[in-house]
């Protein structure tokens, strides 16, 4: 995929929405520039990581985008080897981590948004990974439970501050915790998960409420995409 999409004169040179601003604001904290002057229209978390890829690549794109795509097939594998050792002899679960594997590298909307620059790169390991804790914190006792509870709530705090949208899943999954079962047990699991995913999206609230004055969660510009698709007067563009 790579291959071919470097053929384009578009591979080197992100334009388009969101990929362009992504790209010009990763430029500038890798200048310097850790700190926003206004409530940005995106998520933070992505930019900071690219930069991070710029510094190891000198804004090299075609090693950006496949390192991307690597970290997106690396976050994958521990789910998958959990779901293996899930394998219970029934013909439905057999099946589930070679599907899982499959969908993983060859179907197209993973391939192009891992190899793009765009959150979704991020935002997809981060929460496999965090899936992957969830599953693995529901088997263990003591102190490591409450670690492992701990590091998922980290990854989806963090995806959360990469796309907002996240926050739904974050939401469904304390439910889940808070009211399965209903025991002293549950609260602790609920704690864990629900202060480490504050951790990240804490700062960065208060940060861009203090810059605008009033409330903001994570960007300036939540519900455009609905917006922009529902209202009769949109001309199609931003």
């Amino acid at each position: 995929y790579l291959k071919e999409y470097s053929a384009s004169p578009l591979f080197y040179m992100p334009v388009g929405p969101d990929i362009q601003e992504y790209d010009q604001w990763a430029r500038k904290i890798f200048a310097g520039q850790f700190f926003w002057n206004e409530v940005p229209i995106h998520a933070p978390f992505y930019p900071f990581f690219l930069a991070g890829l710029f510094r190891f690549f000198t804004v090299d794109y075609f090693n950006i985008r496949f390192v991307q795509i690597m970290i997106g097939l690396l976050a994958a594998i521990p789910l998958y080897i959990y779901l293996l050792g899930r394998k219970d002899g029934s013909p439905l679960k057999s099946m589930v981590p070679e599907i899982f594997l499959f969908f993983s590298c060859v179907y197209p909307p993973l391939i192009f948004y891992e190899g793009e620059i765009i959150s979704e790169a991020l935002l997809i390991p981060l929460l496999s990974v965090c899936i992957y804790f969830l599953y693995r914190a529901e088997e263990k006792e003591g102190f490591l439970k409450k670690v492992f509870f701990f590091v998922s709530g980290l990854c989806a705090g963090l995806a959360v501050i990469t796309h907002p949208a996240t926050i739904f899943f974050v939401i469904a999954e304390a439910a889940y915790l808070a009211f399965r079962g209903r025991s002293k047990k549950n609260i602790a699991k609920l704690l864990c998960f629900g202060i480490a995913a504050a951790l990240p999206v804490v700062p960065v609230s208060l940060y861009n409420s203090l810059l605008a004055g009033k409330p903001v969660f994570v960007q300036a510009n939540s519900g455009f995409n609905f917006f922009l698709g529902n209202n009769p007067d949109s001309t199609g563009s931003c």
